[in-house]
């Protein structure tokens, strides 16, 4: 089995490669699920989710940014500790995001 995407996983990308994880990647996820899972653990978030993905060129980086900006924070920590758990949750994502991390690519 392989091993939980975390927090750490996404600090050391970014320290690796000097960029925001979903400012890189945003177009291996489906954000209108993510969307869904942080209404679903944040129901307090929902009108302010449910803008954003109304916003044709909604992405993962931008429920990232409004996710921030309702807890008025700046850190991007619990955010991607709640992207993490969403992550391990699937299959073809986790190996997505797993083989980004270990530099591999499709081409």
């Amino acid at each position: 089995m392989e091993n939980k995407i975390t927090l750490e996983d996404f600090d050391n990308y970014h320290n690796e490669v000097g960029e925001d994880f979903c400012d890189q990647n945003s177009h291996i996820i489906d954000h209108k699920i993510l969307g869904g899972y942080i209404i679903a653990k944040f129901p307090e978030m929902a009108s302010d989710i449910l803008k954003s993905l109304n916003n044709k060129y909604c992405d993962a980086n931008e429920l990232r940014n409004t996710f921030s900006e309702f807890l008025g924070s700046d850190n991007d920590d619990e955010f991607y500790t709640l992207f993490a758990e969403f992550i391990n949750l699937t299959t073809y994502l986790k190996a997505n995001v797993q083989k980004i991390f270990n530099g591999e690519t499709d081409e």
